[in-house]
């Protein structure tokens, strides 16, 4: 009897030395690993340009948006308020700044860009040049005065001319042609200066300039005519702001190596200062 009660508490010992155990041994617990962290690629700016940056009330103007040097298809074309422009193309109904945005989902918003309508229509006119052959066109006839100058830099007595530009330019081919001469200035009581209209009669130094307007809008001359010119100009009275009646042909003789005619008559618009 003795021996079964000592075994009995030997049993039991060991049951609770095991059982000690058994709760001491925990499982260790590990954390999944992070997952990689989400990379947002940048979005790209748009960029929008148009293909005139001043037109006249009616005139079309045409957006094109870009990253870069590539064309992007699709965005949408917004005015300043909130009209969106259909087939990247915008009509001017009235005079003013408008101002203009592109978008597109994936992209940053361009900056804006503003357009600008003249007040006045524009000049209506008709007539052509013919260079080394060629015919083009005259879609704008400009006149500038251009400032006065002294006949003889190095005196400095010397009677002061007025200087005036007369410019042409085909649209199509962006082919421009510049008349540029002087005409008289007269000396007023204040000593200051005013010009005299150029005429057939009054011009001096009569020089022509053929030019390109390239992508970047530089000019790259083509030519220069500085002898042998016939001309007829003749500058009429305003007909509504900064838009005159005006006739202008100048030519070259017959056989000429430096080919060249031109006749324009209709509206010139000449920029009057305030």
């Amino acid at each position: 009897m003795k021996k079964f009660i000592t075994y009995i508490a030997v049993f039991g010992a060991a049951m609770g030395f095991f059982s000690c155990s058994s709760d001491d041994s925990t499982t260790p617990v590990v954390n999944p690993p992070e997952p990689p962290p989400v990379v947002t690629p940048e979005e790209e700016k748009l960029t929008l340009e148009a293909n005139e940056n001043t037109i006249y009330i009616g005139d079309e103007i045409t957006f094109t948006a870009k990253v870069g040097e590539k064309e992007i298809t699709e965005v949408t074309i917004k005015q300043s308020n909130g009209t969106t422009i259909t087939d990247n193309k915008w009509i001017a109904t009235e005079a003013g700044e408008f101002t203009f945005i592109a978008t597109k989902k994936g992209y940053v918003d361009s900056d804006p860009i503003t357009i600008k309508v003249d007040v006045d229509s524009k000049p209506n006119g008709q007539g052509y040049f013919k260079h080394k052959g060629t015919t083009y066109n005259i879609d704008v006839g400009e006149i500038f005065f251009d400032g006065f100058f002294d006949l003889d830099e190095e005196d400095e007595n010397s009677a002061k001319v007025s200087s005036w530009t007369v410019r042409h330019t085909d649209l199509k081919t962006n082919y421009i042609i510049y008349f540029m001469f002087f005409a008289p200035a007269i000396l007023q009581e204040d000593e200051t200066y005013k010009y005299v209209l150029p005429n057939t009669e009054n011009i001096e130094s009569p020089t022509i300039m053929v030019g390109e307007i390239d992508s970047d809008g530089q000019i790259i001359i083509k030519d220069f005519i500085t002898s042998n010119l016939n001309y007829n100009l003749n500058i009429g009275k305003m007909i509504r702001k900064d838009i005159y009646n005006a006739s202008v042909k100048i030519s070259t003789p017959a056989n000429s190596a430096q080919e060249f005619n031109l006749e324009y008559t209709g509206e010139y618009y000449f920029p009057q200062e305030d």
